[in-house]
């Protein structure tokens, strides 16, 4: 289960790194904030159908009355989704990224600023989750989130069409996870 959200996002910083590769004419961090969010669609999703499936089963109804907490159960996710697998995905990017992505930055700064939104990550997965009933309709509508915020991060901040300032734009994005990853 690990292996299908590390494997999309190590080939999307594989190909990265190919495409720098090959053309010379591509700028030294021109296509970070383009490929990075995409690299962790498939892990925000997971969480989501996770939690989903967890509540359209009534799994955690079952689990309260045998005597969990609510809070046990919010921090199992956020420790082994954000911490275990969101280290474990970050460190593997934070390799593949080392010496020529994210314009040669320095291992640990790459490593903690990937797991920082691997951790942010997992109260935003809490918040998509309480608008739906069932883990295929939270699956794509998700789905539909992540690429709108996508183009609205195009939009905003590449585009120029924007009638608010830049600086009170980015406050206000780095509210949602997926378009704080593409500043």
């Amino acid at each position: 289960d690990l292996v299908k959200v590390i494997l999309p996002a190590v080939l999307f910083f594989a190909l990265m790194r190919l495409l720098y590769s090959v053309f010379d004419f591509l700028a030294a961090g021109g296509l970070e904030e383009f490929i990075v969010p995409l690299a962790f669609w498939i892990y925000i999703q997971r969480i989501v159908v996770q939690i989903m499936f967890e509540k359209s089963s009534r799994l955690q109804e079952s689990m309260r009355m045998m005597g969990l907490s609510d809070f046990a159960y919010w921090a199992s996710y956020f420790i082994s989704e954000g911490v275990v697998v969101g280290f474990l995905l970050s460190f593997v990017l934070a390799i593949i990224g080392a010496g020529g992505l994210f314009n040669n930055g320095n291992f640990g700064v790459v490593l903690g600023y990937l797991f920082v939104f691997c951790l942010s990550v997992v109260p935003f997965s809490f918040f998509i989750c309480s608008f739906f009933d069932t883990p295929q309709t939270s699956g794509q509508a998700t789905l539909g989130l992540l690429f709108g915020v996508y183009i609205t991060h195009i939009i905003v901040f590449l585009v120029e069409l924007a009638s608010i300032p830049v600086q009170s734009a980015q406050i206000i994005c780095c509210f949602v996870p997926p378009i704080a990853l593409q500043l």
